[in-house]
Formats: C-alpha cells, sequence, structure tokens
C-alpha cells in the first residue's frame, strides 16, 4: 500500500542565511507545569540531532539561541515525569516551526500541534504551506487509520483513495513553490515533492523558478545534488516485473555482515521492502511472520530491506525484536535512498516480490491470507 505521504510529515530540513542571528521563542499551551517539559530539536547540516530543554509554568516556556542559518525545528511536549524517548511522542504533542531572527510566539491549548504560531516571514510562509496541505494530510491519514486498525476498508480500496488523494497533495506542492520563488520554505517543499520519483522532472522545473539567491543557499544546493541523484537512479532502474530476473544487491545486515540476494539462489526468496516507522509494514508482519514459521522448512526465505535512516536505526532494531522477525534483516540506513530501494524503484512501502529458486519474480506485493494461498500453492501443504 502507497504510504509515500508520510515522509513529508517526518523530514526535518535546515535551510540556510548568510549570516548569523538570535532568536527567541516563547509559548504558553495550556496550564501545564513541572513536571512537564517542553524540547526544541532541529540538525545543522553534517551534523547530529541538537536538542534545548525548556521548563515549563503555568504553561509559558521559553527559549533564546543564536543561528547561523533559519532552521526548520521541532517542538516536543514532555507532560510527565514518565520516561519515553523523544520519538515516541506522539503527534499531538508536536509542533513545526523556523527558527530566525526575532522573536517567535507560540500560543495554544492543551494540544500543541494546534497552536498558532507567530514570528517572521519564514514561520508566514510555513504555516500558508501547512495550511494548503492539512486537507490532504487528514484524508491520508484517515485512510491509513481505516485500513490497518480499523481494517474498515480493502487494500485495493485504500489504494485508490491514497492515489487520489496524492494528486491533490503534489499540486498544493507545486502551487505553493510556484507562488514563492523567493521563500526559503520553498526548498523544504521541493524535498517533500521528490519523495515520490514520478516529480523528478516537475521538481527540476519548479527548482529554476527559484530566485537567483535561494538557489545560492546550503540547503537549495544539497537539494539540487539530491534531485540530480535521484534522477540518475531513477532512469538507471532495472525492470521488476513478474517474469524478470530479480535484480542482485548486497547490503548490510544487523551485524554488519554482508548479505547478498544472489545468495538465496536456489530457494523460494520473499523480498519485503518496509520500516519502522510504517504502520502499515508493521501490520502486516504477523502475516509474515505465520507465512514463515509455516513454510520455512519447505525452503522458504525471507529478506527484509529497512528503509530506516541511520537517526531511526534503534527504531528498526527494536522493531525487529518486537515484531518477532527473525529472519535476515538488511539496510544500508540511507532511508529513501537506500541502493536496494532505489535499484528496485520504490516509491511507497509496504512493497514485496516474491522470487524463485531460479532468481526471477514469480509475483509481487502479496499480503495476509492472498501470500498464505500462493505458498501453498507452491509447496503442497
Amino acid at each position: 500500500m502507497r504510504i509515500q505521504i508520510l515522509i513529508a510529515l517526518c523530514l526535518f530540513p535546515v535551510l540556510s542565511f548568510s549570516q548569523s542571528f538570535k532568536y527567541t521563542i516563547k509559548g504558553n499551551v495550556g496550564s501545564y507545569s513541572s513536571p512537564a517539559k517542553m524540547f526544541l530539536t532541529y540538525t545543522y547540516p553534517g551534523k547530529k540531532l541538537y536538542i534545548d530543554s525548556s521548563t515549563i509554568e503555568n504553561g509559558h516556556f521559553e527559549f533564546t539561541g543564536a543561528s547561523d542559518m533559519p532552521i526548520n525545528a521541532t517542538l516536543l511536549l514532555k507532560k510527565t515525569a514518565a520516561k519515553i524517548a523523544l520519538n515516541k511522542i506522539s503527534e499531538e504533542n508536536q509542533l513545526m516551526l523556523y527558527l530566525e531572527p526575532g522573536t517567535i510566539t507560540i500560543k495554544g491549548g492543551d494540544s500543541l500541534s494546534a497552536s498558532s504560531i507567530r514570528g517572521g516571514s519564514l514561520n508566514n510562509d510555513y504555516a500558508q504551506y501547512m495550511r494548503g496541505i492539512k486537507p490532504h494530510v487528514d484524508g491520508l491519514k484517515e485512510v491509513l487509520k481505516s485500513f490497518s486498525q480499523a481494517r474498515t476498508i480493502t487494500s485495493e480500496r485504500a489504494t485508490e483513495k491514497i492515489d487520489s488523494l496524492m494528486l491533490l497533495y503534489d499540486r498544493s506542492h507545486q502551487d505553493f513553490i510556484a507562488n514563492h520563488p523567493t521563500s526559503q520554505v520553498s526548498v523544504f517543499v521541493l524535498e517533500s515533492l521528490i519523495a515520490n520519483d514520478k516529480n523528478l522532472e516537475e521538481a527540476s522545473s519548479l527548482y529554476e523558478r527559484l530566485s537567483p539567491n535561494i538557489k545560492k543557499s546550503d540547503r537549495a544546493l544539497s537539494f539540487k545534488e539530491s534531485l540530480e541523484k535521484k534522477k540518475k537512479a531513477f532512469y538507471s532502474q532495472k525492470p521488476t516485473n513478474i517474469g524478470d530476473p530479480a535484480p542482485d544487491f548486497t547490503q548490510p545486515d544487523i551485524s554488519g555482515n554482508r548479505v547478498a540476494l544472489g545468495q538465496f539462489k536456489g530457494k523460494y526468496l520473499f523480498l519485503d521492502f518496509w520500516a519502522s516507522w510504517c504502520k502499515p509494514c508493521r501490520a502486516e508482519n504477523p502475516n509474515l511472520v505465520k507465512a514463515y514459521q509455516s513454510f520455512k522448512n519447505q525452503g522458504l526465505e525471507i529478506m527484509s530491506v529497512s528503509l530506516d535512516g541511520v537517526a531511526q536505526k534503534k527504531a528498526w532494531l527494536n522493531a525487529i525484536t518486537s515484531d518477532g522477525l527473525t529472519w535476515v534483516q538488511v539496510s544500508d540506513l540511507k532511508a529513501w535512498e537506500n541502493t536496494a530501494a532505489m535499484i528496485y524503484g520504490i516509491k511507497a512501502i509496504p512493497e514485496n516480490y516474491l522470487i524463485d529458486p531460479t532468481g526471477k519474480i514469480v509475483a509481487k506485493n502479496l499480503r495476509g491470507e492472498e501470500l498464505n494461498k500462493v505458498l501453498q500453492t507452491i509447496f503442497k501443504k
């Protein structure tokens, strides 16, 4: 099922100015007090995640700092003293904003995510962008909930709805960039746009419409490099249709040992692309566990390729353990630029391929009972 739209909800991009500045964040959310805490996180190019914290008294908190560039940052509200990793804090208790010169004001109730942001031009532009995509993101979340939790719609119907909403989602990105060629927020929007390979040429055209000053920024230059890399990979993709030979690749497993797809030749191999943050992937894992337990002694092998990034390595390893995935797990931890995913042209996850002992693809995107039926036919169980 297609869930590439969640990428836009997880990106923490960084943009750049030519000189340093001071910023202040003043907030008032609900009536929280100690032990509640507010955290501020962001990442400079090529550096580790930066985390700052502030106490909260009667809902009031404040951050002050300096930066060499405006940064897309995230506020995280931790309401209790209970130990919880920041990446486990719910969306309701998160708020994205831009650090920029001057004072940024946050005001809201018990839900941090619904708070208003007042600041400079970047935060105003970002707020406009978020208003434009909100109806489509809400619709996509509702489809995912209906499929992975309530189970009220089929995978096929969910895919149809997501495809329709994705067209509107992508169009909102394109409209924003076209109307904001002088805003550095447009670079962030471009990064979200190329999560889907079908938008690569459109992104190239929109990039050329950015103002000369914006195109000189570090983040825009980094985006251009990433765009060219993705285009090169896209146009050199191997055919992965049913009947085609499965393209070979090699990636490290959880212990760092190199594992090649080709070493499974002679057996049926189920190649699965997933990630720890992908809810439909996690929802499908019990079916894979059941299939593996039923057919592993008859020659079935599974190789799972994770599209987690370096920052999600711990979450990836935890997901393997908690979901009981006892087969081969590999990843180069390059997220959507995973080399195997790029070879196979993966644009959404979960996605999978059943490969026969000769190395030929014999089925794609088998899930649930359909996977079980195909394996029963193969192994005559």
